[in-house]
Parts: structure tokens; sequence; C-alpha cells
């Protein structure tokens, strides 16, 4: 079934997915591949789903005081659609000695969620990194979670730095051959790449390739990251070098021997195809004649495959594929010889297939202090899934400047071993040259996550599993039956666990537990119906925001590495200018009394309790029938045909006009409809937040023809009765962070350097748009010549904007 399935497979992909175009030499195959151990290794390792996640923050320089304003989303890597399987985001900040300083954990809803951390007393100046990953995420090495490095200043103790002088920098020089090693007497592609101590590219160096008698064989010119390449054809007996000056320095680095023998890889961006050139020399050619090779390529989780060999006087191989039917994104080229090892390997970026929209923004002015911001997508379908986030700067801001945007971040970060210098850049308003450079940033830097030698090895081990909300498991002590009732929380209505005699435990999924929420479990006789308080032992799951511990993590913190405050012109900042933060001023509206925002949804009266209210009744029976209706409690009631009476029976005053008879009102318990009213015998009212009652039941049509009563509780409230001899308070070990607000600091000027390099206007997550098709941001006029608005998101289900606008206020 196994080899049907991947003769299946290959045979639609290979023949349907690919268009294969032969020039020049042709590309002698052998057929596809119908039963390879490349193939079904890969597909066993890729076969347990990955999830990616992208946090998009509103800044990462920030004052101390102001809030880190976040949006998340967490994809499935394969489908490059939104997780539904992950509940459950843990986010952490971490300072320079990887010690967690904040931490929580946010509900995912549809793949995305958002909040805030405050940056306050825990916090000085200093760099610190933003990590958020999922509970799965830990299983696997590829770097699937989010890092980000974030600057904190502390102005009460920030100073300026004197100018120093001009630090001796250490250089990291490499040449990197196309594939992974130079072929002797062979045409060669090389990617240089020359940074500093601190991981940075050297930027515009201009340079030579000589030979051991330093003549000029090639030469090259890196871009701003310090990336570049060339090509020359190596003699077996010679020696390279890398030749340039920096700092008045001269250096010649020396480049690794050429192989006398082996196979070679090229990969040509050609317009709308690409051409994979394989090549040997004169030397190799007759000992590798007829042998066979593969070629596959893969992308994370599908695989091609295909045999090849040399044969006759032919050096070289070529191979096109169409960019339209390659893969979204990352490609990884393989070659393997006959045995199955890997000998060469290269990553290619296609563009084509990622669907990229763009916005039209505009401003209108309401009243003096405020703007609104409109933020329109053309062909926006309203009701699809559609949710944004957008940091609102100053134009000339120096606090933004993430690593990564939601396209690279998807496309590209998992699939790249290390860090990467800005890889946003390649991603932001695509130009030809643009992709250029990020091909010559695969070639030098595209050390795939993928690792072969652990492909085939073991099998990741999947000891960490999808989280969907906070579990808990209660034991008990006894072979009785017995009721527990489990009151509300907020997130969660309350459930009546029935246990039979040989029933030594209960348990719950899913619950989502904030702030003040804790387990109150009450036991309850089911024979008499009276309460007392239980003796469980829980356990939770998860109990504890879990560490990153099976991932090598990459922090992005350099040790040593210059702050924001640096020497150079571009990041100096004169301390004279900087303004603490005003302490945050809310203007909020005249709210409704809260009687009259229940009313306004109810058909009935509303009854809101107090501890004055709560002490006046005993129970519920006692409060009910104090509102009018008939309440007949059965105790020592001998049972009626064998079955048991109902302890608590409640009546509208009311009779049926067909059967002349009382009946009862329906009854819901925290919205849970309660068939038999036992649940409610003794029910003390210390934990009542408030009741609704509709005698005539037209809320809820002939169902509620003799009244409707909804019961609310509020744990919380317990905290100030006096009487907790029913219930065990268990408090949750772990609870998911409440939803928090996000408050833009006031400052005392707008229209001063500080400002526009280091304040915030606003901060905007989780934006739907209107019927138009419009997303709608106010926030304060500053009133200054121009903001940037840093936009991220999903739009229609499956479309990606990741980009940066800026936008004229005059």
């Amino acid at each position: 079934m196994f080899l049907a399935k991947i003769f299946s497979r290959f045979r639609c992909k290979i023949f349907n997915r690919f268009l294969i175009i032969f020039i020049v030499l042709p590309f002698i195959s052998n057929g596809q591949i119908e039963d390879s151990e490349i193939i079904s290794q890969f597909e066993d390792f890729t076969e347990a789903p990955r999830e990616v996640v992208y946090v998009h923050l509103n800044k990462t320089t920030f004052i101390k005081g102001e809030m880190i304003g976040f949006s998340a989303y967490v994809f499935d890597k394969a489908s490059k659609e939104l997780s539904f399987s992950t509940t459950n985001l843990y986010c952490t900040i971490t300072d320079n000695e990887n010690k967690i300083i904040r931490s929580g954990l946010f509900s995912v809803k549809s793949g995305v969620t958002s909040n805030v951390f405050d940056t306050d007393s825990l916090f000085t100046s200093g760099n610190y990194t933003f990590n958020a990953y999922t509970n799965w995420m830990r299983n696997f090495k590829e770097k699937n979670y989010y890092s980000q490095q974030i600057r904190v200043i502390d102005t009460d103790i920030e100073k300026e730095e004197q100018p120093n002088e001009k630090e001796i920098v250490k250089l990291d020089i490499q040449a990197l051959p196309e594939g992974g090693h130079l072929l002797a007497n062979t045409k060669n592609v090389v990617g240089i790449v020359i940074k500093n101590q601190y991981g940075e590219g050297i930027s515009d160096i201009s340079g030579l390739i000589v030979d051991e008698n330093d003549n000029k064989v090639s030469d090259f010119t890196l871009n701003k990251f310090g990336i570049g390449k060339t090509t020359f054809t190596p003699k077996n007996t010679d020696k390279y070098f890398v030749k340039f000056s920096f700092g008045f320095k001269d250096y010649k680095h020396p480049i690794e021997s050429p192989k006398k023998n082996g196979i070679g890889l090229s990969v040509q961006d050609n317009r709308d195809k690409v051409v994979l050139s394989l090549f040997t020399n004169e030397q190799t050619l007759p000992t590798i004649l007829n042998k066979n090779y593969v070629l596959t390529l893969h992308n994370g989780t599908e695989i091609e495959g295909w045999e090849f060999n040399f044969k006759e006087d032919k050096t070289s191989l070529n191979k096109v594929f169409n960019k339209a039917n390659l893969y979204p994104g990352i490609n990884i080229f393989t070659i393997f010889d006959s045995e199955n090892n890997p000998l060469l390997e290269r990553m290619f970026f296609n563009h084509d297939n990622i669907t990229r929209v763009s916005s039209v923004s505009k401003i209108e002015t309401k009243i003096k202090d405020s703007l609104d911001i409109l933020i329109k997508i053309p062909n926006l379908k309203p009701n699809s899934f559609n949710s944004l986030s957008v940091s609102i700067l100053p134009t000339e801001t120096k606090s933004y400047s993430p690593n990564e945007g939601i396209v690279s971040s998807l496309f590209v970060k998992p699939y790249l071993k290390g860090k990467v210098e800005n890889i946003e850049y390649y991603f932001k308003d695509i130009t030809a040259k643009k992709q250029f450079e990020l091909d010559n940033l695969l070639l030098t830097q595209g050390w795939s996550s993928y690792n072969w030698g652990e492909i085939f090895g073991p099998l990741p081990e999947t000891a960490f599993s999808f989280e969907q909300g906070i579990s808990y498991k209660a034991n008990r002590n006894g072979n009785y039956k017995v009721q527990y009732l489990i009151q509300a929380l907020k997130n969660s209505k309350s459930v009546l666990f029935d246990l039979k005699e040989d029933d030594k435990s209960f348990q719950a999924a899913a619950l989502f537990p904030v702030a003040n929420d804790q387990l109150l479990i009450t036991e309850i006789n089911p024979k008499n119906g009276k309460t007392k308080k239980p003796s469980l032992y829980l356990t939770f799951k998860p109990n504890r925001i879990p560490l990153l511990n099976k991932l090598s993590l990459n922090n992005t913190n350099v040790e040593g590495k210059k702050a924001i405050f640096s020497n150079t012109e571009s990041n100096t900042v004169n301390l004279d200018e900087i303004q603490k933060l005003d302490e945050v001023q809310l203007s909020v509206k005249v709210q409704r009394t809260r009687y009259e925002s229940l009313k306004k949804l109810s058909r009935g009266t509303i009854d809101i309790f107090d501890d004055m209210k709560r002490n006046a009744y005993t129970d519920f029976a006692t409060y009910i029938a104090s509102k009018g209706f008939i309440v007949n409690e059965n105790i020592g009631q001998p049972a009626a045909n064998g079955e048991r009476v109902p302890l608590l029976t409640i009546y509208n005053t009311r009779k049926n006009r067909l059967t002349g008879n009382l009946d009862s009102p329906l009854i819901f318990l925290n919205d849970v409809p309660l068939d038999d009213l036992s649940v409610l015998y003794g029910f003390k009212m210390d934990i009542v937040d408030y009741i609704e009652i509709d005698k005539s039941g037209s809320s809820m049509g002939m169902r509620g023809a003799f009244g409707v009563i909804k019961i609310y509780t509020d744990p919380s409230v317990t905290l100030k009765s006096k009487d907790f001899r029913d219930i065990q308070i268990i408090d949750f070990p772990l609870k998911f962070n409440s939803q928090k607000a996000y408050y833009t600091p006031k400052y005392k000027y707008y229209n001063t350097p500080f400002f526009k390099k280091y304040g915030t206007i606003g901060w905007a997550s989780n934006l739907t748009p209107n019927i138009n098709g419009v997303f709608k941001i106010r926030v304060f006029n500053p009133k200054i010549n121009s903001i940037n608005l840093y936009i991220e998101g999903i739009t229609n289900n499956n479309e990606f904007i990741s980009e940066i606008t800026t936008v004229n206020l005059n």
C-alpha cells in the first residue's frame, strides 16, 4: 500500500506538476522514482505536521513604561494556512542571560491572538528577546518559533556615550561554492560573505579572487549585507584567495582547494524559468559513466525525485523548471549518489503563487485631536477571514526594525539554519535587484534546516502534544455514587459530573481560565441532595510555561553588541531630547449601569446580587418562592412507581389552560438547562451574580410558556463570602493572560526629534473590515508632517499583506 501511494503520488507530480524542458544537452532520466529510500525516509520524517508562528510587534525599541503590543499568527507549515490545531501560545521575554523577565499563555482563536506586555519595573535599559511558540513546536529542530530582539530604554539611567576611538573589527570571511564545493577545471559560482564579529555584513566592499601568484582570477562587489558572488574556473594545482581592503587594512583569505573529481551544481533564475545545471570535468567523467544519481526537490513537506546519469562525452546536463509549477517559496534541490549519500544542495526562492495584496490608505480628520485612518484593500471580501495588525509611527522613526515580516517568517525563515540579517529587506518593495540579492543570500547562507543526516535517522519524537486549553483530572477516594458540581468559569459553563461506585476520577478539557478564575467544586449526595466539601486531588496539563529546551534557541542577542546608543550618527540620541512618558491618562466614556446593559438583552426582570442580598436568602428555594413561584421540597417522600421523587420542584402559579395543571418553568444554571432540579436543592446564594426571571417566557417561545429562570454565578464573589464549608477551592497553576487594551502613551511635545525617533502614535491588532471592506483606526493627531503604517496580516482567508505605507498629514 505504501509503495502504491508513492507510485501514485509521483506519477501525478512528475508528469502533471512539472513541465520539463531539455536545452542544449539532454537531461538523461532513467524514469520516475517509484520506490526510493530517500523518498520514503523524507515522507516519514515530515509526516508529523509542523506549525510556524509569526508575531507582529508594534515596535522593536521601547521607552520603559510603554506597552509592547503584539499580534501573533499560528500557521500550518505545509498549507501556509492558519492553524486550528493549537489554541495555546506561549510568549516569553528574556534578557541577555536568557532569563525570563515576562511570560504568558495566550488563547489563539482561528489561528490569531493579540495582547500586550508592560515594560514595568522588571525591565532596565538593555536588549531583550521576544519569543513565541506552541508546545507542539518543541518536538522539532527546525526554527518554526518566533524570536525577535527588542530594546528597552530606561531614561532614568541611560547615559549618552562619548565618542570613542574606532573599535577594532574582527572579520569573518567566507567563500562558499554553489552546491557545496569547488570542482577543478570547471566554471564555478562562488558566493562571498564578509561579516563583523557581531554577525553584521560589511557593506559595499569590492575585491578580487587571486591565485597563489597574486594574479587576478575574478572580482566581486558585496551588497549592504556583505554578500556577493563571482565565477571562475579553478585549476586543481592552484590555491586561491579572497583579496580586499577594509579599514586601512589589506586582507587575503584562503579559499578551500578545489576537488579534482566530483560533480558540480548551479541554479540560474531565467525570468519565468529556473535552469538547473549539473556538471563534471573530463577527469571525473570516465569514473562516473552510467552510474545512477538522484535529483530531489522538496519544500519541507512534499518531495519529487528523478534518477539520472552521465553518458558518453557529456560533461554537463541541464533541466528547466517553469516557475509557475515550482513550490511557492523555498525549493530545495539535492543530489544523491547511488548509495543515497547527499552530495550537493541548493535552495531557490520562488515568488510565484504567493498571493500578496497591497493597501490604499487615507486620512480623515474628524476632530482637531484625532485622525481616522482608513485602509482599503482592493478586491477584499469582507465575509472572508481578514485580520490585520497596524503599527502607526512617525515616518522618521528609529524604533521599528523587525528582522522578519509575515511572508518571510512563513516562507523562508523556517527553512534556513542559523540567523539571517534583516531577511525582511528582501520582501518589502520587491524588485529584480532584491530577487537577485535573495538568491545570493540562499547561495551563501542557505543551509537547510532539513538535515539529511537527521532525515535518515530516527523519526522525531512527538513527545509534546498539540494543546487546546487546559485540562484537569480529579481523583477521589471512595466507592459510592456521588455528584460533583463544578461552578462556571469566565469562559466556561457549570458542569455536573455523575460518578458511579467504581468511578475513581473525572476529567475536563479545553478550559480557558483567566485572572481570578478558580475551580469551585461541591460534592452532592444524589440520594438526598445534601452537599459537602469534597476532598479531591487534581492534576493539570499544562501546569507551567514550557521552555524551549528541546530546541537550540538561536538567541538573537549578541554578546558585546552595541545597543541603540552607539557612537554612530544614525543611532546617536541626545539625552536632552528624551522625555519621560506621562502617565497614561484614559478618557473613558460614561458607561451604562450594569443593570441597563443586562436589561437590554432580557425580556424579564434582572436581579443583581450583592453581599447584602446574598445573605438575605438562605438558599435558592427561599429566594424563588419570594418571587411568586410555588416550591416543593420533597425530602422523605416515598418513590412513585419505583422512580425517585425529585428533591426540588418549582411551578409557575399560572395553570396550563389545556390540562389545568401547574407546569414548571425552564431553569438554566449558567446557561446549562436543568432537567433535574436536585442540584438546586439547598443551593446557596453566596456565589450568585444575578438572576433573570421571565414569567411569561416570551424569550423562549413555546418552550418557555411557563416562565424562564436563568441563574448566573461568579466564583470570584466567594472570596467575600464567609461560608466555604461545602466548596473545595483549587487554583489553576497556569492561566491564560486576560485580554488587555493597548494604550498609547502621552508625550509633552510631539514635534521634537525624540518623538519622531522613538514616539508611538498608535497600535491596532486583530483588525477586521466593515461591510464596505474598510479597516478603520482612530488615533491621536500628533500634528506632524507624515506617518508610517506598518501593516501585516491575512486577507481573503489566505492572502498576505506585509507593507510599509507613508501617509502625508498635510
